[in-house]
């Protein structure tokens, strides 16, 4: 009876231990789990065990607490679910005879006087980090998609799709800008810029002539 009992024991120990270790697995390993797939777009949220975001800041880029500024690009991953959350989100698709207009919910205040942000480099806004240590500034951005697919994070760029402006046969566009130098004394239709803005569909190039 001893032996049986000592089995016994042995036997409801392990039990209890393999139920433990199934709790565990289901609650701090497989929601860990993502899986990014090739149209999709992988956004981190730190929850804990980091430095809080600076007073004004929205969007963390140095490890901070909060929505991260890099993805993930697709494939398998693991975090530990305690601190991390993985959320997904669509690619941005700028279909033909469209593009985007892009505003950022983060970055650097406008200049005074401006109403669009400066473009910087951060590869067609794919790249969110490079955008707000570059410089980027918070709002609309001067800066536009064209058609094509793009892996942008949208906790921090949001997208509007605008129909691609054409003019018809024998009629004539009339350009107003919203942005740009205040027009010269005694003008009332501004002089041409220098440079090459394209026709006016590089709007950094005319903001900078």
């Amino acid at each position: 009876m001893s032996l049986f009992g000592s089995t016994g024991g042995s036997m409801v120990t392990w039990l209890i231990v393999a139920i433990v270790l199934l709790v565990l697995l289901l609650i701090f390993v497989l929601p860990g789990f993502a899986l990014v797939r090739d149209n999709e777009v992988g956004i981190l949220t730190k929850k804990m065990s980091g430095k809080k975001l600076p007073q004004g800041k929205i969007i963390a880029s140095d490890g901070e607490i909060g929505v991260q500024a890099d993805t993930l690009m697709p494939g398998l991953y693991w975090r530990f679910p305690i601190i991390w959350k993985i959320n997904k989100s669509r690619v941005t698709q700028i279909p033909q005879g469209s593009v985007g207009i892009v505003e950022s919910i983060d970055g650097q205040p406008l200049q005074k006087g401006r109403l669009l942000a400066d473009d910087v480099e951060c590869n067609s806004f794919q790249d969110a980090g490079a955008f707000l240590r570059n410089g980027g500034r918070k709002g609309p951005q001067v800066a536009i998609l064209l058609p094509g697919t793009y892996r942008i994070n949208t906790a921090v760029f949001r997208i509007e799709l605008t129909p691609a402006l054409q003019v018809p046969k024998e009629m004539v566009g009339v350009v107003v800008a919203m942005d740009g130098t205040p027009l010269p004394s005694g003008y009332i239709v501004a002089p041409a810029p220098k440079g090459d803005h394209k026709h006016f569909q590089d709007g950094q190039a005319f903001i900078s002539a």
